[in-house]
């Protein structure tokens, strides 16, 4: 669909759905990979591996102390990788975060907690994130307003700000996947 909710089309192979989601996992140029991976600690982690020099060390870009992360996808200008982090309390929430390589830091863009106006009283998971190609979007999966009955396809600024559902409140949709390329 286009980002304004128009355009609604059918993907019915699974495998151009799988080549997608793997692609978001590259920096453009196909330069480097972001992926989990268990630390020392046993947490799985967000890391990056350089592919032009893959026998360097990969890069830790994200540093949990219990829970999980994991679905990252890399901008396509090459700056930040967005990705989820399951916080691991007894009634765990899911959000996004974006890692930005001019920082070295990752901030966390969606907030599940406390919230209750507007969408309804309140939600648990912030998934699958995907950048737009221009880089100005990320289309992400959430139970806002369902209190994890079902996910809409919902779509923010990087920093998480002007979110908007692209659902319409009934039918359950997710892992969305935002196509980058032609070919």
């Amino acid at each position: 669909m286009d980002p304004d909710g128009a355009n609604v089309g059918l993907l019915t192979k699974p495998e151009l759905y799988g080549i997608a989601k793997l692609r978001d996992t590259f920096s453009p140029g196909y330069i480097k990979q972001a992926y989990n991976a268990i630390d020392p600690n046993g947490i799985l982690q967000i890391w990056s591996q350089d592919l032009y020099y893959p026998k360097s060390l990969p890069q830790q870009l994200s540093f949990l102390r219990k829970g999980y992360a994991y679905a990252p996808a890399w901008s396509p200008d090459d700056k930040k990788v967005a990705y989820v982090v399951n916080d691991g309390a007894s009634q765990p929430v899911q959000e996004i975060y974006v890692w930005d390589w001019d920082a070295l830091k990752s901030v966390r863009v969606t907030d599940s907690t406390g919230y209750s106006t507007g969408y309804g009283t309140g939600w648990w998971w912030n998934t699958s994130p995907s950048w737009s190609p221009d880089g100005k979007r990320i289309v992400y999966s959430s139970d806002r307003g369902h209190d994890a009955k079902f996910s809409e396809i919902w779509i923010m600024n990087p920093d998480g700000s002007d979110p908007r559902c692209m659902g319409n409140g009934v039918w359950d949709a997710y892992d969305p996947v935002w196509i980058k390329w032609k070919e």
